[in-house]
């Protein structure tokens, strides 16, 4: 079953935001509604999450820093934001976000409506299959088709990818690398083949990313596809 949480800075707000919403509950499932502050939603954000809506006054850089927030504690899933944008530069710094949109105040409710039944349809394949483990682990990345080297650190790991972090400012979507990392726990090394599914954060500062790890096979298929 999808899970929807719809969140207000301001609970007066949701009754009416529940209204825009009802129309479409019956093809996307119930949605929940709460009121809660940026900094605290971490807590919120569960790993079977589909679709989180957050609605707020105004889109500020500060949010910006939140929504890295709720990405490096595991949420990896389609973010809707509900604001005002008064700064257009905003809108282009939001661009390397992957899976966030905005439904720009003020809207029409088709809108509201239309971009969330899109990021749900989306989300039914992307559901994340397996439990992350927060952990702190320095790992070392190489591209397969670029001199691309870096140390990063891994901020959360499953059987099927990871969240990291660091100077990645050449990285982007798509990217196929080889990580290479220890876990100390185990006292093992492990090298993989993983693919960047998304990244965050400013070029030229750090920033974050979501890796899938890929089999050799789908490696070697992307980069004779390539040749």
């Amino acid at each position: 079953m999808l899970k929807i949480l719809m969140v207000s800075k301001n609970e007066s707000d949701n009754p009416l935001l529940r209204k825009k919403l009802e129309p479409i509950e019956q093809q996307v499932g119930a949605v929940q509604y709460i009121s809660a502050r940026p900094a605290n939603m971490s807590t919120l954000l569960e790993s079977d999450l589909s679709l989180l809506i957050f609605n707020c006054p105004h889109f500020t850089t500060a949010l910006r820093d939140h929504i890295n927030h709720w990405r490096s504690s595991g949420y990896l899933g389609p973010i809707v934001i509900l604001a005002k944008v008064h700064d257009p530069v905003t809108l282009n710094n939001l661009a390397d976000m992957q899976n966030v949109a905005i439904v720009e105040k003020p809207y029409e409710n088709k809108d509201l409506q239309g971009v969330a039944v899109k990021l749900i349809n989306e989300a039914k394949v992307k559901q994340r299959r397996w439990r992350r483990y927060d952990t702190d682990q320095t790992a070392w990345l190489e591209s397969y088709t670029s001199e691309f080297s870096v140390s990063t650190v891994i901020k959360n790991i499953s059987k099927g990818g990871a969240c990291i972090s660091g100077d990645l400012s050449t990285m982007s979507k798509g990217d196929l690398l080889r990580i290479q990392f220890d876990l100390d726990e185990i006292n093992k090394s492990h090298t993989m083949s993983a693919q960047v599914v998304w990244t965050s954060g400013e070029v030229g500062g750090e920033r974050m990313a979501g890796l899938q790890f890929v089999s050799k096979e789908t490696v070697y298929q992307s980069l004779l596809g390539a040749a």
